[in-house]
């Protein structure tokens, strides 16, 4: 089943009838095999600068790896904020965004800090 086409990024509305960001599952799945493969790059024997020490071939795999998976998840989360804003520009026309510190406290607790960290307020402010 498809969603209706007046929500905006193909996704339901959040509290109030607010527009929701597109679906993280995605992205969300690709951020826990990121963490998986930072733990394997970092079980390696990489490079180090002070003792000129060459990295080993796994660990040049394994970093490969890595950073395939890095560049999926940014790719993802920059479609994701495409999505919503041309979603919101098409349906709103001129939207006023307010500039609130939106770095949560050290007393936030950690999926808060996730959550936040995943949305990137500050690109969608500067489209």
């Amino acid at each position: 089943m498809s969603p209706p086409a007046s929500w905006p990024g193909g996704s339901r509305p959040g509290p109030r009838g607010s527009p929701r960001p597109p679906c993280g599952t995605r992205r969300a799945g690709a951020s826990r095999t990121l963490r998986r493969l930072s733990r394997a790059v970092s079980r390696r024997r990489g490079p180090d600068r002070r003792t000129g020490l060459r990295p080993s071939n796994r660990w040049r795999r394994a970093d490969a790896a890595r950073n395939r998976v890095h560049h999926r998840v940014a790719a993802l989360r920059r479609d994701a904020i495409h999505k919503l804003t041309t979603s919101l520009a098409r349906e709103y026309g001129t939207i006023v965004v307010e500039a609130l510190n939106d770095r949560p406290g050290p007393a936030t607790p950690r999926s808060i800090w996730l959550a936040l960290s995943s949305t990137s307020p500050g690109v969608a402010r500067r489209r």
